[in-house]
């Protein structure tokens, strides 16, 4: 690959390469730590080029627009855009891909056995009669390392 254009940084743009673009498998550990040293990544990362892209944005809810182009040694291209990510109202990502982010999000604060039962309370929270039992079921659940002060 010689060149790619992205609205990712390049590193997240290689480390999702290297372990699955979309993939349920790709999960927060995937950017922490040292994982930038990965050496598939760092051997991906010196065949990537990134710039910012050159549509410009009729309003504010415009400017999520991304592209990346892929050329191979052969000299072949691919390319792939998208006009707006899955976010918001909108352009929503699919039930089962929000549920899998939530779990992922949700490890680095919940206890595990709490995560299920949060995410389902979540999911009917119109429904609540006082939003107090969501906020106590919360801090009920989360790990002594995501509660205080610098959490």
């Amino acid at each position: 690959m010689s060149a790619a254009r992205s609205c990712l940084p390049p590193a997240c743009s290689g480390s999702r390469s290297i372990h699955g673009w979309g993939s349920p498998a790709t999960v927060f550990e995937h950017f922490e730590g040292e994982t930038y040293r990965d050496p598939e990544v760092l051997k991906l990362l010196a065949r990537i080029e990134a710039r910012p892209h050159a549509h410009q944005p009729k309003g504010m809810y415009e400017h999520f627009q991304g592209e990346v182009i892929v050329t191979t040694t052969g000299g072949t291209r691919y390319s792939a855009r998208v006009d707006q990510p899955l976010r918001g109202p909108k352009n929503s990502a699919p039930p089962d891909r929000l549920e899998s982010k939530f779990k992922d999000c949700a490890a680095k604060s919940l206890e595990a056995s709490a995560i299920g039962r949060v995410y389902e309370m979540l999911q009917t929270f119109e429904n609540l009669s006082d939003v107090r039992q969501a906020v106590t079921e919360g801090l009920r659940s989360t790990t002594p390392a995501s509660v205080g002060p610098g959490a």
